[in-house]
């Protein structure tokens, strides 16, 4: 992190588009752009849920979301930056094949690293 009060501004900046680019293409099921965001060690672990570590174990799991849920959309509410934490509150639109609609509210922390994401933890209900 930089020691000015600037460059901390557009580092801040820079973390949140990063987030919300990487949610973007969650949003789109484009599995390669989401791939192209996650650091080689990135982590996911959504609520009560066992953390998957590297790329393609994370990628594994949004894969099986994407066949398994019709709608799976992530949509901030608002973010929150300190330093390499993105805080996001989220609202999640959810539909299994032939249900309706579920609308939930969800919380997020994005750690990144180096332009990419490096972990991520999603709560919801």
């Amino acid at each position: 992190m930089a020691d000015d009060p600037v460059s901390e501004m557009i580092e801040a900046i820079e973390a949140e588009l990063l987030v919300r680019s990487f949610l973007a293409a969650f949003n789109a099921r484009d599995i390669r752009q989401v791939e192209a965001f996650l650091h080689p060690d990135a982590s996911y672990q959504a609520t009560a849920c066992v953390r998957v570590q590297g790329r393609a174990s994370v990628l594994m799991v949004i894969t099986g979301l994407f066949e398994s849920l019709e709608v799976f959309q992530l949509t901030p509410v608002s973010v929150a930056v300190t330093g390499d934490t993105v805080l996001v509150e989220q609202s999640l639109q959810v539909r299994f094949a032939g249900e309706s609609p579920h609308e939930l509210f969800g919380l997020a922390r994005f750690t990144v690293a180096d332009g990419v994401v490096l972990g991520w933890r999603q709560l919801h209900g």
